[in-house]
């Protein structure tokens, strides 16, 4: 019997709320999202013979986190077990216990069993779980292991502005990477990942994203609102476009149409003076995933302001693409070049970048007609239900694994 564990840094969504008031910057949502999707599609396959252990995604006590002390966690997930590890909630001693308890317990998972063949599947570079892995192999030489790379760190991710910081970010993906290297299988979100990756002639499969029926939430009719919106949800990073959203609403001044922004990031504090002084953009702050998903639901577009600026571009795949195309609203956004071109028929791309580019796209979504845009995102989000679903993805990679 093969049996699995998936390693991730995922929470448990009816702690949500809890967590919410507890972090001074919000929660990672999409991240979270696309681990319990990827979750629902191997769960369909594997049954009993898939685990999960995870960690808290928050950042440190106290500047991020109001808790010093992450307990122990386990629970059920559609039947099956997660365990999440516990640790100080302090710099480097974190990260310390986190890849020693992660190490303890692959090595208890594979001895409760240690006649059957067993397959860690890693989300992410996250440099205390693989310390992990490369402690457990050099005891348990037939353990096989995957990663799953959604984004990737140093001179090929965003660095931090500050100096000191961007150096150890910069050391810790360059250990990560090297580690990575010992993996026997890959999971990428870009075609453009492998090279960075060192892949060479490894097994490796294209999974840009992964959508669950969980996310498709129905509005009713007495719901809707009145004045047209057009929404972004996500991280309010300067890199990811936010400036050009704005700049690009604003050129739309013979509109009654609002801006509807919910998020965290170091462009709050820009949008909010931008809103002080335009009342029809609006900033709603953080929000748990269902209060965003019934907002996807009522606005006219969703729009994605990433450009390709940056080497970055090509070796990310904007998660909130799947998420906003499966909502069966129109979306907006530029032409990236992690994005397959199976994807073109079903988004609208401005001619360019720029936030005038962005403001005429904008503004001729608005123009259609109601039944226009509603056929158009239905085709969208009947695509990506379709292709890309939980049970469709996680198949992918666990064909990666049996061959």
């Amino acid at each position: 019997m093969v049996r699995y564990l998936f390693l991730g840094l995922q929470y448990n969504n009816e702690r949500e709320s809890e967590y919410l008031n507890l972090s001074k910057h919000g929660l990672s949502a999409a991240s979270n999202e696309l681990q319990w999707n990827l979750c629902d599609g191997f769960v369909r396959h594997l049954e009993q013979d898939f685990e999960i252990l995870t960690a808290l995604p928050v950042g440190c006590y106290p500047k991020h986190f109001r808790k010093i002390r992450l307990e122990n966690q386990s629970w059920e997930y559609c039947g099956v077990s997660v365990n999440e590890i516990g640790s100080w909630n302090l710099p480097v001693l974190k990260q310390l216990e986190r890849a020693r308890r992660c190490a303890d317990y692959i090595q208890k998972w594979i001895n409760k069993n240690p006649d059957d063949q067993h397959v860690v599947i890693l989300y992410s570079l996250y440099l205390p779980y693989l310390k992990a892995i490369q402690k457990v192999k050099r005891s348990y030489t037939s353990l096989r292991s995957i990663i799953i790379v959604p984004d990737l760190p140093g001179k090929y991710g965003i660095l931090p502005n500050n100096y000191v910081k961007a150096r150890i970010a910069a050391s810790a993906g360059y250990k990560a990477m090297k580690i990575a290297e010992s993996f026997d299988g890959y999971v990428v979100l870009t075609e453009q990942m492998t090279k960075p990756l060192n892949i060479g002639n490894k097994p490796y499969v294209v999974v840009e994203g992964v959508c669950s029926e969980k996310q498709i939430t129905t509005v009713p009719e007495n719901e809707k609102v009145g004045k047209p919106y057009f929404f972004y949800a996500g991280s309010l990073k300067r890199e990811f476009g936010i400036m050009n959203l704005l700049d690009a609403f604003e050129m739309m001044d013979d509109t009654d149409a609002e801006l509807w922004i919910c998020g965290a990031g170091d462009m709050e504090n820009e949008i909010k003076e931008r809103s002080a002084k335009n009342p029809r953009i609006r900033f709603l702050g953080f929000r748990t995933k269902d209060e965003v998903r019934r907002m996807q639901q009522n606005a006219v577009a969703l729009v994605n302001p990433r450009t390709s600026d940056g080497v970055y571009t090509q070796y990310s795949f904007p998660s909130k693409t799947i998420e906003y195309m499966a909502s069966g609203t129109p979306v907006v956004m530029n032409r990236l070049p992690g994005i397959p071109t199976e994807y073109d028929e079903y988004l609208f791309y401005p001619e360019d970048s720029s936030a005038l580019s962005l403001a005429k796209t904008i503004k001729s979504v608005l123009d259609m007609e109601e039944k226009d845009r509603i056929k158009f995102g239905k085709r969208a989000s009947n695509f990506i239900l379709t292709e890309k679903n939980a049970k469709a993805q996680a198949e992918k990679i666990l064909n990666l694994i049996n061959d």
